[in-house]
C-alpha cells in the first residue's frame, strides 16, 4: 500500500527514488498520480511527500493529483538541449540541477520506461558524475512491492470491475443458450455457422459497453486450441457442440487503473466422461487452493501443493516433467492490479520471496490440457486476503460446464 513506502524505502537502504514517464504506459506511475492523462517524473525522498514535475500545459492535470508541484519551465530545457546537442548530456544536466536543489543524495533508485540501451549509459554517467549509488533490487522494487497489498479503496475498484466482468460472461452464456443448432453447429440469423471471432466481437462489445476497457486480446478458444493455455483462439472455428470452450476475460477500468481477471470453461450440450472427469478435478483443486492460503506462507508451497494433487490423481505436471505439454502446465495464479500479472507470484522457483500477506489479491486458476485429445479446461478465480488474513473470492460468477 502507498502508506508503506517510507517503510519500504528504509528497509531496502535507499533515499530516494524518481521515477519518469507516462502514467497511461506505467502502472507504478499511475499508481502514485492516480490519473493517466500527464506527462511526469516524480522525485520522492524517504521520509517526504512526492514531487512532480510537469509541464505548464499540464497544471490543470497536475492539480487533481495533490501532489507537490513544480512547473518545468523554470528549468528553461529548451535551452539546455540546444546547448548541449545530445539528448543524454541534456538530461545529465538537468537531473543534476535537480539532484543540487532538492538534495538527492546517497543510495537512489530509478524507474520508467526508458530504452534499455540508453538506460545503461545515462544511469553509468549519473553515478559517475554525482554523488548517488544508482540501486539494484532484485526481484521487487519499492513501488511492485507497496502495490503487491491493496487498500480498501483499490478492493472496491477490483471488485465492480469483477462484478461488470461477471456480467459479460453472464451475457455471453445467454447467446449462446439462445442460439438454434442445426447439422452440429450453432446457427445465427443468416444461417451461418456462429463462430470464434463472433463470441469475440460480441464480448468487446459488451465489455465497452459497460465503460470497461479490453487491453489486448480476449481468449476464446476451442477444441485442441483450449488444449494449449495462452492460444487465444482461431476466430473462424465454428461452435460445435460437446467441445470444451475457454473463456479467458481480463478487462480493465476505462482509462486506465484496475484489472479484473476470469476464465470458464464450457460445453455446448453434453460434454465427453472424459471432460467431465477433468474439469471436477480442476474444480476440486480451486476449492482446496482457496481453502488453504495462509498469511506468511511462501507462495511456491502452494504450487507444489498443486502439482502433488494433480500427480496423485495421474496428471503431469511442471513438477514431475518440466517439458510436458499436457497436465498442468503453468502456475496456479498470479497476483491482480494495475496490471493484469503482477505480483505476488506463484511458481516452482523456490528462490522467489513471494510471501502471501494481508492485502494481496491474486488469481487462483488451475487447469488441465489434453491437447492431442481435444480439449483444455481452465478455472479462475480472484480471491483477496483480508486484514485479519481471510480469504474472499472476489469472484461472483458460478461455475458450470455444460450450456
Amino acid at each position: 500500500m502507498k502508506k508503506d513506502i517510507d517503510r519500504i524505502m528504509a528497509e531496502k537502504h535507499i533515499d530516494a527514488f524518481i521515477i519518469e514517464g507516462d502514467p497511461s504506459k506505467d502502472p507504478s506511475l499511475y499508481y502514485l498520480l492516480g490519473v493517466g492523462k500527464i506527462s511526469a517524473l516524480i522525485i520522492k525522498k524517504r521520509g517526504e511527500d512526492p514531487i512532480l514535475l510537469h509541464q505548464a500545459m499540464e497544471r490543470d492535470e497536475a492539480k487533481k493529483t495533490g501532489l507537490r508541484l513544480v512547473d518545468i519551465s523554470r528549468y528553461n530545457l529548451r535551452k539546455i538541449y540546444d546547448e548541449e546537442k545530445d539528448p543524454l548530456r541534456a538530461q545529465l544536466r538537468y537531473l543534476g540541477i535537480l539532484f543540487e536543489e532538492f538534495r538527492i543524495r546517497g543510495r537512489v533508485a530509478f524507474y520508467g520506461l526508458t530504452r534499455a540501451g540508453y538506460a545503461y549509459h545515462l544511469l553509468t554517467e549519473l553515478s559517475r558524475q554525482f554523488p548517488i549509488e544508482v540501486v539494484y533490487e532484485p526481484w521487487r522494487n519499492i513501488l511492485t512491492e507497496a502495490r503487491e497489498t491493496k487498500d480498501p479503496e483499490e478492493i472496491d475498484r477490483i471488485r465492480k470491475v469483477g462484478e461488470k466482468t461477471a456480467q459479460v460472461i453472464d451475457r455471453l452464456v445467454d447467446l449462446l443458450k439462445s442460439m438454434p443448432r442445426r447439422d452440429g453447429h450453432l446457427i445465427k440469423e443468416d444461417g451461418e455457422p456462429l463462430r470464434i471471432g463472433d463470441l469475440r466481437s460480441f464480448v468487446s462489445q459488451e465489455i465497452y459497453s459497460l465503460g470497461l476497457r479490453e487491453v489486448g486480446q480476449t481468449i476464446l478458444s476451442i477444441g485442441r486450441d483450449a488444449g494449449v493455455p495462452h492460444n487465444y483462439g482461431n476466430d473462424s472455428d465454428p461452435i460445435v457442440p460437446g467441445k470444451t470452450i475457454i473463456f479467458d476475460i481480463f478487462p480493465q477500468e476505462a482509462g486506465g487503473g484496475y484489472f479484473f481477471d476470469c476464465t470458464r470453461t464450457f460445453v455446448i450440450g453434453e460434454a465427453e466422461p472424459k471432460v467431465k472427469e477433468c474439469y471436477e478435478l480442476v474444480k476440486e483443486a480451486q476449492e482446496m487452493l482457496i481453502g488453504s492460503f495462509k498469511v506468511g506462507v511462501r507462495t511456491y508451497e502452494y504450487e507444489e501443493k498443486l502439482c502433488e494433487f494433480f500427480e496423485r490423481n495421474g496428471h503431469k505436471t511442471l513438477r514431475s516433467d518440466p517439458q510436458t505439454k499436457e497436465g498442468y502446465v503453468h502456475s496456479l495464479g498470479h497476483g491482480l492490479g494495475l496490471q493484469v500479472h503482477e505480483p505476488p507470484s506463484f511458481g516452482l522457483i523456490r528462490s522467489k520471496p513471494d510471501i502471501l500477506k494481508p492485502g494481496m489479491v491474486f488469481t487462483v486458476e488451475p487447469g488441465l490440457y489434453y491437447p492431442d485429445q481435444g480439449f483444455g479446461i481452465r478455472l479462475e478465480d480472484v480471491v483477496y486476503l483480508d486484514p485479519e488474513g481471510r480469504v474472499v473470492n472476489l469472484t461472483p460468477f458460478p461455475k458450470s460446464l455444460e450450456i
